[in-house]
């Protein structure tokens, strides 16, 4: 399946589960209560394409303007895209964390409310204190790889 990776309105709707990348993978193989798998997506997707880099920071910023479940999704691909630059040594770029983090800790603190409490997604699953999440990613990061990521 040809994606294009170049338009954001494309890459916003692939980062949302919107566009469906995997439609023969069963979803017992996805994390139930996201409707995609940041990894997955990384993986198979945009890190295949190293070029769409920019647009792909450019939806993940449009993202965290958007409501909670959102904002933990650019959560999720932020910490998803850090662990491979970091932690596993995979990824076919480095993201610009002096535009996404400030950007992603702002989003955070607006719907912190709402991470705190239950939070749905359009998959229609829904998870509770994504906040508590959020602070023991925060934590591993500035323990395991020295990167505080919200100074």
């Amino acid at each position: 399946m040809h994606v294009n990776l170049q338009d954001v309105s494309s890459v916003i709707r692939i980062l949302t589960g919107e566009h469906d990348l995997f439609p023969s993978v069963a979803p017992m193989e996805m994390p139930p209560e996201l409707p995609v798998d940041p990894m997955k997506v990384m993986c198979a997707c945009i890190y295949q394409q190293p070029d769409c880099q920019p647009v792909f920071e450019q939806a993940l910023c449009i993202m965290g303007n958007g409501s909670a479940d959102q904002v933990y999704l650019f959560f999720e691909f932020v910490d998803t895209c850090l662990f491979c630059e970091l932690h596993q040594k995979t990824a076919a770029f480095q993201i610009n964390r002096q535009l996404l983090l400030p950007h992603l800790k702002q989003q955070i603190r607006r719907c912190e409310e709402e991470l705190r409490g239950t939070v749905r997604f359009s998959n229609g699953h829904a998870r509770t204190n994504l906040m508590k999440h959020i602070e023991e990613t925060v934590q591993w990061y500035q323990k395991h790889c020295g990167l505080d990521l919200f100074a």
